[in-house]
């Protein structure tokens, strides 16, 4: 089999041309309809039986890694199959999604065919440094020449998933809510033991003076294609809304860059 193309983003993983004979393994969630192969697995079975569920294969096919399989909670245990280095059969894996959530988490498809993406031998060390790029002490590891210099010849895309335009509508706000806003935000750094803390109080704040404000979270914004967002000026949510920006450019450069 040819190592191009390893990383598959579809939303039709029917269309591939990969083996579906007793050959290949087919890993999937057990929430998700079962691929057209002769050998399926669901995590859990997997899990209970990693080693006999890829006897005899000479490929196994993980779809939904990063969007269905794994997440930070789980990643030590299914690493050790799934995205580190081992002894069992080739891994390709086949998502529609080049990550959910963060960029970061688009190690695990790197990790699953055997590549260090941004020389990240874990995700813990990728997740690390975008941590340090939100709060703007480290550059941004997770941009669109990164992922070409690892991804060309990889990843390939048909159907992958793709946002529609976004529709940003900023509200301005009064000088009286911005006085009461830098109040805020002093006791929120004073208080609050972590960015994430931060940004979720001050994002409260920002919804307590405007009533029509919709911003997505980072776990949301992946659910629909469309997004519309409904946001103040204030700095919390010019944050967010260069955050969720970010994130539909990255996913959107991956579908129409690696298009096949």
């Amino acid at each position: 089999m040819s190592r191009m193309g390893r990383i598959h983003l579809t939303d039709n993983h029917d269309q591939l041309d990969l083996p579906r004979g007793r050959e290949a393994v087919w890993l999937h969630s057990a929430k998700d309809r079962r691929p057209r192969a002769e050998r399926c697995v669901t995590l859990p079975e997997f899990l209970d039986a990693p080693w006999e569920s890829v006897k005899g294969a000479d490929l196994l096919v993980v779809v939904g890694l990063v969007s269905r399989l794994c997440t930070p909670g789980n990643r030590v245990r299914l690493g050790q199959y799934l995205t580190d280095p081992w002894n069992g059969p080739e891994r390709v894996s086949v998502d529609d999604r080049l990550f959910i959530v963060d960029p970061w988490r688009m190690w695990w498809h790197f990790g699953c065919v055997g590549i260090d993406f941004g020389g990240c031998s874990v995700s813990y060390t990728l997740e690390t440094r975008w941590n340090g790029f939100v709060v703007g002490m480290r550059e941004n590891p997770c941009t669109p020449s990164e992922l070409d210099r690892y991804g060309l010849g990889v990843i390939d895309a048909r159907g992958a998933f793709k946002f529609e335009p976004i529709n940003i509508h900023v509200e301005p706000m009064p000088e009286e809510v911005r006085e009461c806003y830098a109040a805020e935000k002093e006791v929120a750094f004073n208080e609050e033991a972590t960015p994430a803390a931060i940004i979720k109080r001050l994002a409260a704040f920002a919804s307590s003076v405007y009533p029509s404000r919709s911003v997505p979270s980072f776990r949301d914004m992946f659910r629909n294609r469309h997004l519309e967002v409904r946001a103040t000026d204030l700095g919390v949510d010019r944050f967010l809304a260069n955050q969720i920006s970010l994130r539909v450019e990255l996913t959107n450069y991956a579908a129409e860059s690696f298009a096949v």
